[in-house]
C-alpha cells in the first residue's frame, strides 16, 4: 500500500510536444507505529517520472532498487551508503515530529505525520539534453503545508506562524540555502539524466497513445446531461485535453472541471473532463486529446446520446409500480384486519375453530382468532414479525490524518558527492 505516492501525484499539463521528466523523493514519517498493513513508521523512496525506483522503510532498515535497471546498473556500495544514509533520516524525523507536535501543542493520542518531499523536474529537448524547468523541497505536518523553499528568491516559505522559527533559522544559514538551490537545478538534474540513460528501455521507449471516450449521463441537476471526455492508457503523462462545443473549446467559466491526470494501476494514466449541458442541446459537442505519441490529435464526436437516461426512466417506472402495489397490499391488509375478506364460517384446513361466540365470532375476539392443533387461541394479526435488516455498522473514525504525509531539511537525494545520500546535515542546522 503506497498511499503517499498517489496522494503526491502532481498534475501536469502541457503540449503534446515537449518531453517533460522528473525525479522526487518522498520520505515520511508518523509519532507513533500504526497496526495497518503496509504502513510503516517510516518509509522513503525515489519516484521517477511517478514510478517508484527505491524504496526504504522502518521494518526493511535496507534501501532496496525498484526497477531492474537500478539493481543492474547501481553498485552494491550505492546501495549500503542509502541504507545508512536513510537510517540516519528516520532517526531524524523521529525526533523532529516531536519537536513539531510540541510546537503545534498535539499530544501522542492521535497519529500525526511529517514528511518532506524534494526534485525536479526538466524538459528534454530536441538534443537530447534535459533543461531544468522547476524544483520542489517542500515539508508538510498533518497534510497542512509546513515549509516550502523558493528557488528564484533562496528564501524559505512559511504559510503557517508555526514555521516562522524554522524560517528564520534556515534562511540564517545562507550556505545551505545555496546548496539547495543547486541540487535542485544542477544535481538533481544530473541524476535524472543518469537515469534516464539507465533506464531508457522503462522511461525512454515505452510511449503508449491514448483511447479517447465521450459519453453523457444524467446530471443531478433536472434536465441537464453531465458530457464526460476520458482519455486513458497513455503514457508518458503529459496531455492535452479540451472539450469542445461547435469547434470552441470550453473553459472553468464554462463549467468545465477535470480530475488532472490520475495514474491506472498499469502505470499508465488517464484524465477526465466534464461539463454540464441541457438536455435539449442540440449543439455539436467533441473531446480533442493530444499526446506525443500521435501524429494528429484525436477527436472524439459526443454521439448525442445519453448513457443513463433510460436506466433512468425503467427506475422511476419501476419505482412507481412498487408504490402501487405496496398500497393495494395496505388496503388489503385493513380489509383483511376488519374481517371484510374472509367468510366467518369458514374453517381453514387443518386448523380447529374455537368454540364460536353469540357474536359470531371465534372466542368472540374476531375472525382472525384461531386455534392451533387444540392449543390456546392465537390472534394471527398479532404475532410478531422479524425485520430482517441489520442494525448500521458503528461508524469507523477516518485516516485523513493518516492519508496525508510530510518531512524537512536533510540531505538531498543523487548528490554527486558520492551518493545520492551520502552528505548528511541531519544534526545540526538541518533541524526544525
Amino acid at each position: 500500500m503506497y498511499f503517499m505516492v498517489i496522494l503526491l501525484l502532481f498534475v501536469t499539463l502541457s503540449p503534446g510536444n515537449s518531453e517533460t521528466y522528473s525525479l522526487n523523493y518522498i520520505y515520511t514519517a508518523l509519532s507513533k507505529p500504526v497496526e495497518l498493513p503496509g504502513i510503516h513508521e517510516f518509509t522513503a523512496m525515489g519516484l521517477m517520472n511517478d514510478k517508484q525506483i527505491d524504496y526504504y522503510d522502518s521494518d526493511l532498515k535496507q534501501k532496496v532498487p525498484r526497477q531492474d535497471w537500478m539493481k543492474e546498473k547501481l553498485p552494491a556500495d550505492y546501495w549500503d551508503k542509502g541504507t545508512q544514509s536513510r537510517k540516519s533520516k528516520e532517526q531524524w524525523f523521529k525526533v523532529n515530529v516531536n519537536i513539531l507536535m510540541d510546537r503545534m501543542r498535539h499530544n501522542n493520542t492521535d497519529v500525526h505525520i511529517l514528511q518532506w518531499k524534494h526534485g525536479c523536474v526538466v524538459d528534454k529537448q530536441g538534443d537530447g539534453s534535459l533543461r531544468f524547468k522547476t524544483g520542489t523541497d517542500q515539508y508538510s505536518y498533518d497534510g497542512d503545508d509546513f515549509l516550502s523553499f523558493d528557488v528564484d528568491t533562496m528564501q524559505w516559505v512559511a504559510p503557517v506562524y508555526q514555521a516562522l522559527a524554522t524560517k528564520t533559522k534556515w534562511d540564517g544559514v545562507q550556505i545551505l540555502n545555496q546548496y539547495t538551490k543547486g541540487y535542485l537545478e544542477k544535481e538533481c538534474v544530473d541524476w535524472l539524466n543518469k537515469f534516464l540513460e539507465y533506464g531508457d528501455k522503462s522511461f525512454g521507449s515505452e510511449h503508449l497513445p491514448p483511447k479517447v471516450y465521450a459519453f453523457a449521463k444524467q446530471s443531478k441537476t433536472e434536465g441537464h446531461l453531465r458530457l464526460t471526455c476520458m482519455a486513458t492508457g497513455f503514457y508518458p503523462k503529459d496531455v492535452e485535453m479540451q472539450i469542445r462545443k461547435n469547434g470552441v473549446p470550453l473553459t472553468k467559466p464554462d463549467g468545465v472541471h477535470s480530475t488532472g491526470v490520475l495514474p491506472n494501476n498499469d502505470e499508465t494514466y488517464q484524465i477526465r473532463m466534464e461539463v454540464q449541458i441541457a438536455k435539449a442541446d442540440t449543439n455539436d459537442y467533441d473531446c480533442y486529446v493530444h499526446h506525443r505519441t500521435l501524429k494528429e490529435p484525436i477527436v472524439e464526436k459526443w454521439d448525442g446520446k445519453c448513457c443513463d437516461c433510460s436506466q433512468t426512466t425503467a427506475a422511476i417506472v419501476g419505482a412507481v409500480v412498487v408504490v402501487v402495489v405496496l398500497i393495494l397490499v395496505l388496503v388489503l391488509l385493513i380489509l383483511w384486519k376488519k374481517g371484510k375478506l374472509y367468510n366467518t364460517n369458514a374453517v381453514p384446513n387443518g386448523i380447529n375453530a374455537a368454540p364460536r361466540a353469540p357474536n359470531g365470532n371465534a372466542n368472540g375476539n374476531g375472525v382472525n382468532q384461531v386455534l392451533l392443533n387444540g392449543g390456546p387461541a392465537v390472534d394471527l394479526l398479532k404475532i410478531p414479525i422479524k425485520d430482517g435488516r441489520t442494525s448500521p455498522e458503528s461508524g469507523q473514525g477516518s485516516n485523513s490524518s493518516m492519508e496525508s504525509v510530510a518531512l524537512l531539511n536533510i540531505d538531498k537525494e543523487g548528490t554527486t558527492k558520492s551518493n545520492a545520500d551520502s552528505i548528511s546535515t541531519d544534526s545540526g542546522e538541518g533541524g526544525i
